[in-house]
């Protein structure tokens, strides 16, 4: 049996190593201001400088946050509870809206949609495409 042959017999696969030195741990919970979101409508915020995102929070929320995964420059967190709203938050108008996750923003006012899709294609042509 060669080394490929005798490790999927064992069926152990190797768990890395948790790291160390981070703000917050795996299964930790916080409360942090969400001061922005990314491509992808996850809300961004920070716990002692370490970058979480959250799925279904908008910036300018106080959220708690229960931390799912780390790496070493960021994490992700599971939305608890508001603790601050968002003047942008609305009532989502699907009623299947938080099982689906097909949509990322029905719980955002359109106008303030509009204003975050326009600024993230601002963004992308001046980094990317280096327009002014």
């Amino acid at each position: 049996m060669n080394k490929r042959q005798s490790r999927r017999s064992t069926g152990r696969r190797s768990t890395p190593a948790p790291i160390t030195g981070l703000p917050v741990e795996k299964n930790d919970v916080a409360v942090i201001d969400i001061i922005g979101m990314n491509h992808d409508g996850e809300g961004v915020g920070r716990a002692e400088g370490y970058t979480l995102f959250v799925a279904g929070a908008l910036p300018g929320e106080k959220v708690r946050v229960k931390v799912l995964k780390t790496k070493k420059q960021y994490g992700y967190a599971k939305l608890l509870e508001l603790v601050e709203a968002s003047p942008d938050r609305i009532a989502a108008p699907c009623p299947i809206y938080d099982q689906c996750g097909g949509c990322q923003l029905q719980h955002m006012d359109y106008a303030a949609q509009l204003a975050w899709k326009r600024q993230l294609v601002v963004d992308n042509l001046t980094r990317i495409g280096k327009l002014q």
